[in-house]
C-alpha cells in the first residue's frame, strides 16, 4: 500500500505542466521566497513548494490554488523529512493550514509536521492544525499534533462542503473543549481517511 501511495505522488508531480516551477524554502529565508507563505503567494497553478528541513513560525493559506506544498519526503520517499520539517503556529492564533477557496484534490499537503495552531473562526473556532471549507484537498504523509480549536476539530475540522483525501496522517495530542479533538466533519460532503493514526486526542 505504502508503495501505491508513493507512486500516485510521483505520478502526480510529473504530470504537472512543463512550465510548472519549484519553488525552494528554507529555514534562514534565503530560498526562492523568504517564508512558506510568500512561496505559495508567488506559485501559479501545479506548481511545487519543496520546503526544506527545519522549524517555520507562521501559518499557510492555499489560497485557492492546486499546488502541492511539501517536504523533501516528497523527492526522496524519507518518512524522517516528515518530523523534520515543522510548521509551528505557535503565537499566530491560527490554523496552521488552511483550505478555504475552492481548492481541488490536486492541492496537495505532504510530508509535515503541523503543530502548535489554534484555529480559524467562522462563526465558532474550528480546526487548530488544518481547516478545510468549500474545499477538497488531499492531505498525505503528515503529523498534526500539539493544536487546538475551542469549539471544533483540536486537530482537523472538515466543514461546508469539503471533500478532502486523508492519507498517511498522524493526528495526535490535539484538544477541543467541544467536539472532535482529533477530528470533527460537519457538514462536509464526503471525507476520506486511510492509512491514518487518530490517538491521543483530547
Amino acid at each position: 500500500m505504502k508503495q501505491i501511495v508513493w507512486i500516485s505522488i510521483v505520478a502526480c508531480l510529473l504530470s504537472t505542466p512543463a512550465s510548472a516551477r519549484i519553488w525552494n524554502i528554507t529555514p534562514d529565508g534565503n530560498g526562492d521566497a523568504p517564508h512558506i507563505q510568500a512561496g505559495i503567494d508567488s506559485t501559479a497553478q501545479a506548481d511545487t513548494v519543496l520546503v526544506a528541513p527545519g522549524t517555520y513560525n507562521e501559518a499557510i493559506n492555499f489560497n485557492g490554488k492546486d499546488i502541492t506544498v511539501g517536504s523533501f519526503f516528497l523527492t526522496t520517499q524519507d518518512t524522517s523529512y516528515i518530523s523534520l520539517t515543522v510548521i509551528d503556529a505557535a503565537g499566530i492564533n491560527r490554523s496552521v493550514a488552511r483550505f478555504r477557496n475552492g481548492e481541488s484534490r490536486l492541492a496537495l499537503l505532504c510530508g509535515l509536521t503541523l503543530m502548535n495552531g489554534s484555529g480559524t473562526l467562522h462563526y465558532f473556532n474550528y480546526g487548530g492544525g488544518i481547516y478545510c471549507q468549500f474545499a477538497s484537498p488531499t492531505l498525505s504523509h503528515l503529523i498534526v499534533k500539539n493544536n487546538s480549536a475551542y469549539d471544533y476539530g483540536g486537530g482537523i475540522a472538515c466543514c461546508y462542503e469539503s471533500s478532502p483525501i486523508i492519507d498517511h496522517v498522524t493526528i495526535e495530542n490535539n484538544h477541543t473543549f467541544g467536539l472532535g479533538g482529533g477530528i470533527v466533519c460537519e457538514l462536509a460532503d464526503s471525507v476520506v481517511i486511510r492509512n491514518s493514526i487518530i490517538r491521543g486526542n483530547t
